[in-house]
């Protein structure tokens, strides 16, 4: 069983070497790190009960469904062990997850949450269920009912609700489709050409990619060493944009994009409104833009 593991996950363990452990990187950078002794105890308890706040439906309906359930009996070797091992997939990645960050004293971001708990509800029925009465399946049907209406309706009061009481900047804000529009017309106006290649902050490159009518194609971190499509003498030759937002680039992190880009040209930054239901009051989004001129 051990060599099955080994050889399954060898594809995933090469690529990880290949690309520097890049997704452990992003980890690093994305996990808060604990700056007080008492932020070791509350980091895992602020972990933790954020995983509960998001699955608090799923729970609430599972419950409904089981309710009048009897646990199911281990007499069958079978079937226990096939119970244990579902716990197993059903917490064992939270619980890694967790002692991971307690031993690292980082904080992981509650969306990383989401994929732990996929095994979760084939676990309680296991364990549990079936669910085979009228009552328990009008009981899950009743309450699926109300969380399908419930969560969009809450999705959107947050959205139209929440600018007008904090001025707090969210991805759904970001004017995406204005940006890449202006970043798309400065490079026509300087070149006359499609715009080739864009760099830099991920979001903000990314939205350009998407929205630009030109499709450019994204240097990940503005760096082509993690961006294997990116054929570096036709980056050279066609040139591209570089983006970032505020506190996304310090000197150094400038300086070295100088090196790797000869005459960089950095352009006035673009403001532009966020997107929210209130028009005005908020701080806009800001983006530097530089240039990255074509060298045939």
């Amino acid at each position: 069983m051990a060599l099955a593991f080994l050889v399954v996950i060898a594809p995933n363990v090469n690529w990880l070497i290949e690309t520097g452990f890049m997704p452990l990187r992003y980890v690093d950078a994305r996990a808060k790190i604990a700056t007080h002794w008492y932020h070791v105890f509350t980091y895992p308890l602020q972990w933790t009960l954020s995983q509960l706040f998001f699955i608090a439906p799923a729970i609430g309906l599972i419950a409904l469904a089981l309710i009048g359930a009897r646990p199911q009996s281990a007499a069958d070797e079978d079937a226990a062990f096939a119970r244990r091992y579902l716990a197993m997939l059903a917490l064992g990645p939270f619980l890694v997850t967790t002692a991971a960050a307690l031993f690292a004293a980082r904080l992981p971001v509650a969306m990383w949450g989401y994929p732990l708990w996929s095994f979760a509800p084939l676990a309680a029925i296991a364990w549990f269920g079936p669910v085979g009465t009228d009552a328990q399946v009008r009981r899950f049907a009743g309450g699926f009912a109300v969380v399908f209406l419930a969560m969009p309706l809450a999705y959107v009061a947050v959205e139209a609700l929440e600018p007008a009481l904090r001025d707090r900047p969210k991805a759904t804000q970001f004017p995406g489709q204005q940006l890449a529009d202006e970043v798309t017309q400065r490079w026509h106006a300087k070149f006359s050409t499609p715009l080739p290649f864009v760099g830099g902050g991920e979001f903000a490159t990314n939205n350009i990619a998407v929205y630009s009518p030109d499709r450019p194609r994204v240097i990940v971190h503005a760096d082509p060493a993690i961006s294997p499509w990116v054929d570096r003498d036709e980056l050279k030759r066609r040139g591209a944009v570089i983006v970032w937002e505020d506190g996304q680039l310090d000197a150094a992190a400038m300086a070295q994009l100088r090196r790797d880009y000869p005459g960089l040209d950095v352009q006035q930054p673009i403001s532009l409104p966020r997107q929210t239901f209130v028009g005005t009051g908020l701080h806009p989004v800001r983006v530097h833009f530089a240039i990255v001129p074509p060298r045939p």
